[in-house]
């Protein structure tokens, strides 16, 4: 049996997927904002205060209606992935635990 440090390796873990998330999260930023108008809010409201400001990631208002179609189709394809990666098995849904018990 191998031998190992427990607070080691989960210090190891979380240390690794911070460096993930945060490398993940900030290309995805990094990217937008230097290849987009909006640098990625990401959120209607925001969007449309961009587009009320005379600002370098001003939002032209005949823009505004694809950029907010363009977040929503984002987050929508967010939540079908996600949903996706943590579908259940089915054995451990909460209907069946309730008839479980």
């Amino acid at each position: 049996m191998q031998n190992f440090n427990l607070p080691r390796r989960l210090a190891a873990e979380a240390l690794g997927t911070a460096l993930l998330v945060a490398t993940v999260v900030g290309s995805g930023i990094m990217t937008a904002y230097w290849f987009t108008a909006s640098t990625s809010f990401a959120n209607p409201a925001v969007a449309i205060a961009r587009s009320m400001t005379n600002t370098f990631s001003r939002i032209r208002p005949q823009d505004l209606p694809g950029f907010i179609i363009a977040e929503i189709s984002g987050a929508i394809a967010a939540l079908l992935l996600m949903s996706w990666l943590l579908q259940t098995t089915g054995a451990a849904t909460p209907t069946k635990r309730k008839a479980m018990l």
